[in-house]
């Protein structure tokens, strides 16, 4: 094989493995696309391999409360930032 037929088919694969990691990244962002989960199977609209943690919250502990925060003399201390 030619470097110029090798440098083609290496940039052909890192075009494919780009778009399909882009597909993945647009599935995790918009899981009404997924069309692993919009199969019409009500189980699935979950998690299909969800396994014992199918329809669990989608929470994660530490990022409980992170909404919007008061901003202004009247939020208070609780608005101010932990220092970690």
């Amino acid at each position: 094989m030619t470097p110029q037929w090798y440098a083609f088919f290496t940039f052909l694969h890192v075009v494919a493995t780009l778009w399909f990691a882009a597909l993945v990244v647009r599935d995790a962002i918009y899981p009404q696309d997924d069309i692993v989960r919009t199969d019409g199977v009500p189980a699935d609209e979950d998690d299909p391999a969800g396994g014992c943690l199918d329809h669990a919250p989608d929470v994660l502990p530490w990022l409980k409360d992170r909404g919007p925060r008061e901003s202004g003399p009247e939020s208070g201390p609780e608005s101010e930032p932990v220092p970690v």
